[in-house]
Order: structure tokens, then sequence, then C-alpha cells
């Protein structure tokens, strides 16, 4: 660019060109007139408006690429289903392919002034779209018709909104009526079992009912379950006597029904309301005193006699008299609570034993002391009197903590010792076998509650019982 006319020897002075550009710096080709050479030309997206603008591109392509803006895009197609009492799903159509990052929800009682509004919690604008178009609302309220909409909206990169469309449409929807608890609870006790009982709702139809127990002022429950009209009439055992407990109940309802008929099994009442109850305390009507009389010497009749119980009459007794040869057993369950004695005739001849207990309940009742021990009786032969012990003597009594025993036996024979409370409890026991000789002992009860006892003597022809008191 800077030839010298006449010059003769190149002194590497000289200068050239820019490629592309003559010695004056003009393009050497501009074919779009842009002033930018075609050699310089940086294709791409010129327009700013578009999605993919390329600020350093100076020739445009064609590659510019115009996305939808979400928020240019209001939901359509508001629906709901799995409804419940309590429970709604919201459900819409979306018309783009290009999603919002988040959505909100709101819902009003159709009486109501006041929005509750819910998002999807869905992703920031800079994160992946939110193209769920639905979602689950718990905590409504029952029986109640509902207003609501929806709206897309695209939030920054920290949550603040960046745009949202207008509400949708509104629409209405009708949530179901509240299910029913079980109605007319109760519970019937007898000693350890009882029986709990409570009917379906007079409204609402109710698959499903169940019940569950506990002693008051734990978390450890048992259940009792429903029949297949839903009511509950369940006998259990293995309560704790004289104790307190509560129950309560739970239906589910026929509602939001599936296409196999089966009811959704969140629409139920919840538990309700504990029902108190306690328990009976164990029956103390303990015969005493038993013994047992073959009058006249008969050789075919045994009258079995017996004293009141300490704490009164029970309600009836049971009693079972045995045959030890043949193993026959005769049983009366329900003599009077009046009665101290019972005679059974046209026996044979033999060994025979038998026991009693005092029931509290009435007839057929589980309510009941245990059965005495057993005593022996021999009929149509002389009474073994050398078997039975002589001289007992209890000493002091009452007494506040020790009793002094002592008795005679005359004969070996096995004696089993007892002390026993008024519910027929074993607070004590010994043992003696092939004893004879005169027997003597200091037995300390005093760690046991104050009360009656009755100390226990059975030998293989007899029991003796005699009352003693802890002060």
């Amino acid at each position: 660019c800077n030839t010298t006319d006449g010059a003769s020897l190149d002194v590497g002075s000289c200068t050239y060109a820019t490629s592309g550009l003559d010695c004056d710096g003009n393009c050497l080709a501009d074919a779009d007139g842009d002033g930018v050479c075609d050699e310089f030309e940086i294709a791409g997206c010129t327009d700013s408006e578009a999605d993919n603008y390329d600020s350093n591109a100076t020739d445009d392509d064609g590659s510019c690429i115009y996305i939808d803006n979400p928020c240019d895009f209001v939901p359509t197609g508001l629906n709901v289903n799995n409804i419940i009492h309590n429970r709604v799903t919201f459900n819409w159509d979306y018309g783009s392919s290009v999603y919002p990052s988040d959505y909100s929800i709101r819902f009003k009682p159709v009486d109501g002034s006041n929005w509750t509004v819910i998002t999807m919690e869905g992703s920031a604008a800079d994160s992946l779209p939110n193209s769920q178009t639905s979602r689950t609302r718990w905590f409504m309220q029952p029986g109640t018709t509902y207003e609501w909409n929806v709206r897309s909206r695209v939030l920054n990169g920290d949550n603040s909104i960046f745009c949202q469309s207008s509400w949708s449409s509104s629409s209405q929807f009708t949530t179901l009526d509240a299910c029913p608890n079980m109605q007319n609870l109760s519970v019937a006790t007898e000693a350890i079992w009882a029986t709990f009982s409570a009917d379906v709702p007079s409204s609402g139809e109710v698959w499903q009912s169940r019940g569950k127990m506990r002693e008051i002022g734990t978390n450890s429950f048992r259940y009792a379950f429903g029949d297949a009209d839903g009511n509950i009439n369940v006998t259990k055992g293995n309560f704790e006597a004289s104790t307190d407990y509560e129950w309560h109940t739970k239906a589910w309802c026929t509602g939001n029904v599936d296409s196999e008929g089966n009811s959704d099994p969140m629409y139920h009442s919840g538990w309700g309301e504990f029902y108190p109850f306690t328990t009976q305390a164990l029956c103390d009507k303990m015969p005493t005193n038993l013994t047992t009389v073959t009058a006249n010497f008969s050789q075919t009749v045994i009258t079995m006699s017996w004293d009141t119980p300490i704490t009164g009459e029970p309600d009836h007794y049971f009693l079972h008299l045995t045959n030890l040869g043949t193993g026959q057993v005769f049983a009366w369950n329900n003599i009077p609570g009046t009665s101290n004695s019972k005679t059974k005739y046209n026996l044979s001849p033999g060994e025979y034993s038998w026991k009693i207990r005092g029931a509290c309940g009435t007839n057929g009742t589980s309510w009941a002391t245990p059965f005495s021990s057993p005593v022996n009786h021999t009929l149509g032969g002389a009474k073994l009197e050398n078997r039975s012990v002589t001289s007992l003597q209890v000493y002091p009594n009452p007494s506040r903590d020790i009793f002094n025993i002592s008795f005679k036996s005359d004969e070996k024979q096995t004696i089993i010792i007892k002390i026993v409370n008024t519910i027929g409890k074993e607070i004590y026991t010994e043992k003696l076998t092939e004893f004879i000789g005169e027997y003597t002992k200091v037995i300390d009860i005093s760690s046991h509650p104050k009360g009656i006892y009755f100390f226990e003597i059975t030998t293989p022809s007899e029991v003796t019982n005699k009352k003693i008191i802890l002060q």
C-alpha cells in the first residue's frame, strides 16, 4: 500500500492491506451492504426478541427460535376426582408443550369470600418445567360445595414470581358428607370378661367398623371387629379385675367406589371419643368349713355342707361330686346362695371327692371363685378318723404379722397346708408327705394386705378351714 515510484532498492518498509480490505480499509466484498465485510460476517440469530438471540451475530441466518411464554397460557379443562369428605384431587389441562415452573390453585366455599391458595411447589424458572397438572388437597370440609380455579406461573431462581397467567374459569365440586361414627356404645363386664357393643349409625352406609380398647393411662390397645353388617358385638377376656379401661370406635362408609366396587379406605369417621368402663373385682364368695356327712350310716347318701362365705351369700354355688373309682361326676351349677348343704342320694359305696365354689354373677357366670380344695369321703365303710388332724391351734388371732400353727397327726398321711385370701388366692402353701407326729410352725404374712384369710389343712379324708385375721 506504500509503493514509492522510482525506488530501486527494497528496504523492508512495505505495508499491505488487511485481508478482505483494500489499502483504504474498505471491504473488498460486502454483498448485503451492512458494512461488515463478507469475510467477517458471523452467522446467527440477530433478533433480540428471539429466545436464541446471539448478540455477536452480524448476519441473520434464519435460525431464530420463538418459544411460547407459559404465562400466556391459561389452564383449561378443570375437573376433580378422588372426592371424599375431607379430600379432593384438582385436575386441569395445559394447552402448550412449554410448561410453567409452577401453578397456583385457589378455592373457597361458594358462599364464602376468603380464598385459600395452594401451589404445586414446583421448580424455579431456571430448573426443569413442571408438567404435572394434578394436585391433591386434604383438610377439606365435609358436605361443602367449593368454587376453584388455577393459573400458571414462572418463578425466578429465588422462587419469586417472574410472570403468571390470569386465573382460569371457575369450576365447582361438593365434598362427601362426613362419615358418621358408631353409636350406642356399651360394655357389659363380668369378672375378667367384657362384651363390647356398638350399632351402625342411622345415617350413612357403613361397610366396616372397628373398636379398640386400652387400660386408661396406657397406649397398649386391643381390637374388636364389626360383623358383616358393621355392628360390633364382641366378647373379650383376660382383662385385669377392678381396673379402669376405655374404648372407642371407627366406622368406614361407602363412598368414592372404584371400578371393582371397593369403597375408598380413607372415607371413615376417625376414632371417636373414648367410652370408659371398669372391670369387676374378683369374686370373693368362697364358702368355708367344708364337711361331709353320711346320714344314719347310709351306704348310698352323702350330705355335703359348708358355711356361708365371710363376705356374704353368693348368687349361687357350683358343686362337683366325683366317684373316684369310676370317674363319674355329678355337677350342680346353680345351687342357691342361701343354701349351706347339698345331699346326693342313690350312690354306690366307694371313695368320693367333692369341691365347691361361690359365684358372684348369675346363672352360667364366669364371675366366680376358684374351686375349693377337694374334700374326700368314703361311702359304705368306716371313716378313717385316725387320718384326720387333731389339736389344731392357730394363735394369736387376730395378729399383726405372725401366726403360730400347731396340730397332731397320729398316722402317716399326706397333708397340704395353705393360707388363702377371700377370693381363693394362695399366699402360703406347704406339703407334708407321709407326715406323722406334732407339727409346729411360725408363719409370717405381714407382707400381705390386712384383712381376712383362711388357714386350710387338707388330708386324704377331709379339709379343715379356720378363719384368721391380719390386722
